[in-house]
Order: C-alpha cells, then sequence, then structure tokens
C-alpha cells in the first residue's frame, strides 16, 4: 500500500466519522473487536 492510499483512506474514515480519538477508547475498540486499523 503506498503513502497516497494510506492517506485516501485515512480520509475516508474521517469522512465517514468512524472514528476514535485516545487511548482508551482505542484500547475498547481493540478488546471487544471492533477496531479494522490502529495508527500509532
Amino acid at each position: 500500500m503506498s503513502g497516497l492510499d494510506v492517506v485516501r483512506e485515512i480520509q475516508t474514515a474521517l469522512r465517514t466519522g468512524k472514528v476514535v480519538l485516545g487511548s482508551k477508547q482505542t484500547l475498547k475498540m481493540v478488546v471487544t473487536g471492533r477496531a479494522k486499523l490502529v495508527i500509532i
């Protein structure tokens, strides 16, 4: 996946509103299996 593809995917996620920010919310999503991508 090229850098442009990553940027496009991030823009799509932001547009759909399915973005979680913060460590506590991210950990909760990972533990429950609802996270598809985590960017650190």
